[in-house]
């Protein structure tokens, strides 16, 4: 079956209060959502009407700058905080996760604005040191690989460094203390694992909100690779 992909973006105007733009430092990211996407440049114009120097960065997944996907966790450099349009804390969290600095969030549908605080990511970065020192006493390691279009699959293999099968495969090599199981799916469900009680960890090379936001519902520790790279796992 053929998958269409017709984007929808918003025509309401989005406009930031005086007391919202007061909070905000010199430098900043803005990012939203596809919806939100035709009004960037207007709330660019906004941002930088007060005085901010306002980047739109360029993510890996997503075709416009300052657009964002909640398996965006990637570092950006050179600003003092984010700006983020829309609602929930599902897509500003991405940011949060890889970048220690604020995130303010302003929701266009409610006209309330929120703070992601370097406390909240601090908390979180706590939460992954804890789980990797359970992965270095772990025996037998699970591997999470989708093949799911769009997520952090072997089809990106050829798009970017970070992302690939034989980085994946590779794993049994780079711990040969430990055995290493891969678990290839198209969809990524944690109460499966049940179905592998000699696991003792699980490595998720999907979405990376799998291992952030669904860790509570999973049986087995889990990190994603990224982290257990990044806090040394490297031997």
């Amino acid at each position: 079956m053929k998958i269409v992909h017709i984007p929808v973006t918003t025509t309401a105007k989005v406009t930031f209060p005086k007391p919202f733009l007061a909070k905000l430092p010199k430098t900043l990211g803005l990012f939203t959502t596809a919806q939100f996407t035709s009004t960037l440049p207007d709330m660019k114009k906004q941002l930088e009407s007060v005085g901010k120097k306002v980047t739109l960065f360029q993510t890996r997944h997503t075709p416009i700058p300052g657009q964002l996907l909640g398996c965006n966790i990637q570092k950006f450099s050179g600003v003092q905080a984010y700006v983020y349009v829309g609602d929930g804390l599902f897509h500003p969290k991405a940011l949060s996760l890889a970048n220690k600095i604020p995130v303010f969030m302003y929701n266009p549908f409610n006209k309330k604005d929120a703070l992601i605080s370097q406390k909240d990511a601090e908390k979180d970065e706590r939460r992954r040191y804890t789980c990797y020192a359970l992965f270095q006493k772990a025996k037998n390691v699970g591997v999470f690989i989708t093949v799911k279009p769009g997520q952090y699959g072997i089809e990106l293999e050829k798009k970017h460094a970070l992302h690939g099968i034989d980085r994946y495969l590779s794993l049994n090599k780079k711990y040969p203390d430990k055995n290493v199981y891969y678990l290839v799916g198209n969809t990524i469900s944690l109460p499966d694992l049940v179905n592998y009680p000699f696991l003792d960890f699980v490595i998720n090379t999907a979405c990376p909100r799998i291992a952030e936001d669904d860790y509570s519902s999973c049986e087995k520790p889990i990190l994603n690779l990224e982290d257990i790279e990044r806090t040394g796992g490297h031997p």
